[in-house]
Formats: C-alpha cells, sequence, structure tokens
C-alpha cells in the first residue's frame, strides 16, 4: 500500500515537472516570435523612412506585426488556448495584403483569393454564433454575452 503512494506521488511529481517545462518553453517560444516580431517592424519603418514612401502593402504589413504581437501578448497572459478569432483576422488581412501587392492580377486567382477571405470571415461568424449551453447565439445576445473562446 505504501508503495503505491510513493508511486503516485512520484507520478505528480513528474507531471508537475513536465507541465512547469512546458510553460518555459511556451514562454521562451512567445518571447522569440515578439523579438523577431518587433525586429522586422522595425526594419519595416526604417525601410519606410528611408524610401519616405508609404505604400498600402507596407501598411498592411505593419498591422500585420502589431497583430501577431497581440496574439503573442494574448497567449502569454492566457492559461489556455487561444481563442480561434486572432488567426483567423490575421490570416484575412495577410490574404488581402497579398491581393493588392501581388503581381498576379489574373480576375480567376482574384476570385479565389476573395473566396478564401469569405470562408474566413463565414468561420469568423460561425465561431462566433455557435451553440453555447444548448442556445445558439446570435448576434445580438453575443453583444450581451460574448462567448468565452
Amino acid at each position: 500500500m505504501h508503495n503505491d503512494a510513493h508511486q503516485s506521488g512520484v507520478i505528480s511529481n513528474v507531471l508537475k515537472l513536465t507541465d512547469q517545462l512546458f510553460v518555459w518553453a511556451q514562454f521562451l517560444g512567445l518571447m522569440a516570435i515578439s523579438v523577431v516580431v518587433a525586429y522586422c517592424f522595425v526594419t519595416e519603418m526604417m525601410a519606410m523612412v528611408f524610401t519616405r514612401t508609404a505604400s498600402l502593402g507596407d501598411l498592411l504589413m505593419l498591422f500585420l506585426y502589431v497583430e501577431v504581437l497581440v496574439m503573442a501578448r494574448a497567449a502569454m497572459h492566457s492559461d489556455h488556448e487561444l481563442t480561434i478569432a486572432m488567426p483567423i483576422a490575421i490570416a484575412v488581412v495577410a490574404i488581402g495584403r497579398y491581393m493588392v501587392m501581388s503581381s498576379d492580377h489574373n480576375a480567376s486567382h482574384q476570385l479565389m483569393y476573395a473566396g478564401s477571405i469569405f470562408v474566413l470571415v463565414g468561420a469568423l461568424c460561425l465561431w462566433r454564433w455557435r451553440k453555447k449551453d444548448g442556445k445558439l447565439l446570435t448576434p445580438e445576445s453575443a453583444k450581451s454575452e460574448p462567448p468565452k473562446d
């Protein structure tokens, strides 16, 4: 009997240590992402200052960098997984930026990009309006009590 209690204590300690290792790995990964994004943001800003130009693509890129930083910060302050809305919003802006900046203005390709944005926004709407506690969330009820993502 004493041996079983000892084994469960050892297993509990191993699980706690493993959890701490994952917490530190997550922290280091998020810090690395933040440092790289901050470097890219500063590099993009310096390029705009030196060339004295700012295109829509440049501004959208800066926006994407800020959104990735916001997502990394949210992940760092969260005890659970991230909301799905942030990566979808980033993907929508990234595809929009690609549509604006791409030299490929083939109509069928542009329709596919627009379609992918439509699918992503539709998925985001479905996520926001998903069933919560057996009742369907509508845009009106989501305003009064937002879903816990």
